[in-house]
């Protein structure tokens, strides 16, 4: 059974996984760890805290012991921040944390599974940023824009929709657009 779980933690190459005393010192190190942060198994095991994976900055926040209580609180802590490479280089990940609990229920070490988010996060730059472009087009328009749900509740309108409805967009925002023309739902 041991072999076999020891199997499936270095088959697991995508993620990090870690097991960490109550005090953070590692005690396991899957090869998804020495892949994503650059230290091989051999030069973390039962020498170092997990405290080399974590940006100077948030060990002056005590992010490892907020973690830690979060966890032994909770049972499980899952974030996002920042880590960081042996190299120094610095990466945005997801973190869960949980508690590794004895026979009476007393935590005594955790287990982290961290996964680098870079792509997920270059990608919702960009989205935001088109979404940006596209507004920035849209209010800019002399035409009045306006864009419902499938319901007809209004999502959007742009100024010069504004001044046409002479109605602010709070006001109409949420709205059925039907509310909004002299003959109502057909007109709309």
């Amino acid at each position: 059974l041991s072999r076999f779980l020891n199997n499936i933690l270095d088959s697991a190459t995508e993620y990090a996984i870690m097991a960490l005393d109550f005090f953070g010192k590692i005690i396991e190190f899957n090869r998804g760890a020495e892949k994503l942060f650059g230290w091989e198994k051999e030069e973390v095991l039962n020498k170092e805290n997990i405290g080399i994976t974590i940006l100077p900055e948030d060990h002056d926040k005590n992010i490892q012991e907020e973690i830690s209580k979060r966890t032994r609180t909770e049972g499980v802590c899952d974030l996002e921040m920042d880590r960081v490479r042996k190299n120094g280089e610095r990466f945005p990940a997801h973190s869960t944390v949980t508690a590794i609990m004895d026979s009476t229920g007393r935590v005594t070490g955790f287990v982290e599974i961290v996964r680098d988010i870079t792509w997920r996060k270059t990608l919702e730059r960009e989205l935001r940023e088109t979404k940006e472009f596209l507004e920035n087009i849209m209010e800019s328009s002399v035409d009045g824009i306006v864009t419902t749900d499938l319901k007809g509740k209004v999502t959007y309108l742009n100024r010069a929709m504004e001044e046409l409805l002479q109605y602010r967009r709070n006001e109409v925002i949420g709205r059925h657009i039907s509310r909004f023309y002299v003959k109502g739902i057909q007109e709309a």
